[in-house]
């Protein structure tokens, strides 16, 4: 996730010709633009949703299914289970399907738009550069 993440990094650099100094959560902010980490974990969540919502005989559901009833460390239900936590999603795996796809979309959007802003946030508090700058919300400044 990190070299993902540093070649995100070097990409916003790079648009903005922008030096090495200023810390990469300023230009984040500042562009309101959101940490890979954040996009992949919405995916997955997506995903999820997606998965629960196949019918009970496809192949990929019972794929699913068998994750479910015995996950081994390392498995990609325990990663999107740990997603759901980290984005306070509050949801289980079996109220899921019961939202439509929209709606479920939606929440997701918000959900790790806020855990995504409060963590960029935090980071920039570190830094003496950010002092100044407050944000109220992650959108273009």
């Amino acid at each position: 996730m990190r070299e993902l993440e540093e070649v995100d990094e070097c990409f916003l650099r790079r648009i903005l010709n922008a030096h090495s100094k200023p810390p990469i959560e300023a230009l984040y902010l500042e562009l309101g633009c959101t940490p890979l980490r954040y996009i992949i974990k919405s995916r997955r969540i997506n995903y999820l949703h997606y998965l629960t919502k196949l019918k009970k005989d496809e192949l990929l559901s019972r794929f699913f299914q068998a994750q479910m009833k015995s996950p081994v460390q390392g498995d990609w239900i325990n990663t999107v289970v740990e997603d759901l936590k980290h984005v306070n999603l509050n949801l289980t795996i079996k109220d899921i399907p019961l939202k439509s796809k929209l709606k479920f979309k939606k929440d997701v959007k918000v959900k790790v738009a806020t855990t995504a802003f409060n963590y960029l946030k935090q980071k920039a508090e570190v830094h003496s550069k950010m002092d100044n700058l407050k944000y109220k919300k992650l959108s273009l400044q």
